[in-house]
């Protein structure tokens, strides 16, 4: 559902997709591929944040607000309807919720670019949403040219990561580079491969 934007915001410019990223071909054709406005979708609990997120998206016009959901069943039933280009979800449904949901998301045909944000994140949860087919991950105590600057990084089919959780890039995480131990490589290989946190913690 669209709604009308009620604040201005500072602009941020396009930022090009990441180079080293490999696209999948089940992604959407991305909005700046179509060129046209990326459409932007968020779940999150709280509607005041909508409220905020559509203020920041306003006066940008590589970005459109497209619609809000309050739980992740249904933000499922608002993407098959009216898809959006990029989504930003909350980490507080639950690690395990959303981390499942990402993995659902990797096997569909056509799927939008996800970041998740949260208050409070560790860099092995990071690692591990990015694991499952996150785009982006974002703190919610970012700045607004933070935010808009994710949304347009994913909106060119590239990477995000907030400096605090990967000063050195989000790359290492999607790729597995030595950086990771081997535990924190395997559990990545099962989350690529569809298995859920708990047959993750099985095997």
């Amino acid at each position: 559902m669209r709604g009308a934007c009620t604040s201005k915001t500072r602009e941020v410019n396009l930022c090009p997709a990441a180079p080293e990223v490999e696209r999948n071909s089940g992604l959407m054709l991305t909005a700046m591929h179509r060129g046209q406005p990326c459409q932007v979708g968020l779940c999150d609990m709280q509607p005041v944040t909508a409220e905020g997120v559509r203020a920041i998206l306003q006066g940008d016009p590589a970005l459109e607000w497209r619609w809000s959901a309050f739980s992740l069943d249904e933000m499922r039933e608002t993407q098959a309807a009216d898809p959006a280009d990029v989504v930003l979800v909350d980490r507080s449904f639950g690690s395990l919720a959303v981390t499942e949901w990402l993995n659902a998301l990797s096997r569909a045909p056509a799927r939008p670019q996800v970041a998740v944000w949260s208050t409070v994140m560790s860099v092995a949860e990071a690692e591990r949403f990015i694991c499952a087919g996150a785009a982006g991950v974002l703190m919610r105590t970012a700045l607004p040219a933070e935010v808009l600057e994710c949304l347009h990084r994913l909106a060119a089919g590239g990477i995000w990561a907030h400096p605090s959780l990967f000063p050195r890039g989000i790359a290492r995480a999607q790729r597995r580079e030595p950086g990771l131990t081997a535990r924190e490589q395997e559990v990545c290989e099962l989350v690529r491969r569809g298995f859920s946190n708990r047959e993750v913690a099985v095997d």
